[in-house]
């Protein structure tokens, strides 16, 4: 047995000491950061002072969120001024945290909009005019996949947005039709016919149809609160189909029903 005192640590002593993890060491050797005093031919690696300090830096900069192209630019250098590096981190910081926080306010609104909905409330909303742009008549045949596909080709629409409502009018004379809010409908959409829903008041229902409930079972449920609160209604019943509330259940689509209320009996 060599009685030779070792000097120098090897890798899991180095990790041990600068609280990192081996892979971390080593991930910093395949980047080029790192090279360890000596490997014997056993393949241990030995460090000794000179690179535990430039792990030290490595680390104090890689806590800075500096990238690893950052680093080794840093790090090869003849120097670099610290300064600078503390207000670059702390933008990217601050830019970071004002993106958590609009995605938490997003986050927040989404969860209210679902318990919004949990409940199949009523309530009476009062809209300004809504100009639409008719995208189908779909009294005779409903639309294909194709038929979705060239549509939002056609007019520059995202195919995901969660902040689409999907419109459907339905009137005994005129049949049922499908249609967006006109503000989102970009590109050459001149040809769409224009449909203006009116300034008012409107009685709405939001609920859910599924496997068990259908839409005809919901309209039922509609009309029936309508009467309850003795409102008489008038124009298109309105289905709207929004889109943000995908993601809530794999097998319910949700919908808003809404009319216009033309007056309030005694």
């Amino acid at each position: 047995m060599n009685g030779k005192k070792r000097s120098r640590l090897t890798i899991g002593e180095t990790a041990g000491l600068l609280h990192m993890s081996t892979s971390q060491i080593r991930f910093y050797e395949r980047k080029g950061l790192l090279k360890p005093f000596s490997v014997g031919e056993n393949g241990y690696r030995l460090y000794d002072y000179e690179q535990i300090e430039r792990l030290e830096i490595i680390k104090g900069l890689r806590e800075l969120n500096l990238s690893i192209n950052d680093i080794s630019e840093n790090l090869e250098g003849k120097g670099y001024d610290y300064k600078h590096l503390l207000e670059k981190s702390l933008q990217a910081l601050s830019t970071e945290i004002e993106k958590l926080k609009r995605k938490q306010g997003m986050i927040g609104e989404k969860l209210k909009r679902y318990e919004s909905v949990s409940g199949n409330p009523c309530e009476i909303r009062t809209y300004p005019d809504r100009e639409l742009r008719i995208a189908a008549d779909i009294t005779d045949s409903s639309l294909s996949l194709k038929d979705i596909h060239s549509f939002v080709v056609a007019h520059g629409l995202e195919h995901v947005d969660y902040d689409v409502e999907l419109f459907n009018l339905i009137e005994p004379e005129r049949g049922e039709m499908v249609a967006l809010k006109a503000e989102i409908v970009k590109g050459e959409h001149s040809a769409l016919q224009s449909r203006v829903l009116p300034a008012g008041n409107y009685f709405c229902l939001q609920t859910s149809v599924g496997p068990s409930v259908s839409i005809e079972d919901r309209i039922a449920e509609f009309k029936m609160a309508a009467d309850e609160r003795d409102l008489k209604l008038q124009g298109p019943q309105i289905l709207i189909e929004d889109l943000s509330m995908l993601l809530y259940s794999r097998d319910q689509t949700y919908y808003r029903i809404e009319q216009a209320v033309l007056r309030s009996t005694d």
